[in-house]
């Protein structure tokens, strides 16, 4: 027996449907986040018929060949979106200062509260906790540098994408 083929059925290998399971898979508190609203953290596109809002804290999630697109739409039409490339640089370098301070800090707590537990195989309550706390801080620390170079990559993008000055007739 065939099935029947309706009209909002899309096969997951088409755009529109990834598209559209990735805008309606928002969990419940990202949808009531306030990043998502805050006017400070968004930047407009235009260029010709195109428009686009993008929320910076969002950069860092999206695949490197999405943000090299959103970089090229928006240095395509650098004099209608001279605020937002001005913004896109300043929070670029921004982000890149407190990524790097939070990784100093996490690399701090590791060093101080990290304990030596000889047996870590150990059933010990406070052998378990001493290796608890012991993967706490490395994963934080792992969290943190891995969140640094990704914003250190985004910058290199960012300068990648920007047209040489000499170049410029």
């Amino acid at each position: 027996m065939r099935k029947r083929a309706t009209p909002w059925a899309v096969s997951a290998s088409t755009p529109a449907a990834v598209w559209r399971s990735s805008v309606t898979r928002r969990s419940a508190r990202a949808a009531h986040s306030t990043q998502y609203t805050d006017p400070a953290k968004l930047i407009t596109i235009n260029t010709g018929d195109y428009h686009a809002d993008i929320y910076f804290d969002r950069l860092e999630d999206m695949p490197l060949s999405n943000i090299r697109k959103v970089f090229k739409l928006l240095l395509a039409d650098p004099w209608s979106n001279e605020g937002a490339i001005r913004q896109m640089t300043l929070y670029l370098d921004a982000a890149v200062i407190e990524s790097k301070e939070a990784w100093k800090q996490a690399s701090i707590e590791y060093q101080n509260g990290w304990r030596n537990v000889f047996n870590k195989k150990s059933r010990l309550k406070e052998d378990r906790q001493k290796l608890r706390e012991n993967n706490r801080l490395t994963a934080a620390v792992k969290r943190t540098k891995a969140r640094h170079e990704r914003w250190v990559k985004l910058q290199t993008c960012w300068a990648e994408a920007q047209p040489d000055a000499n170049t410029r007739v």
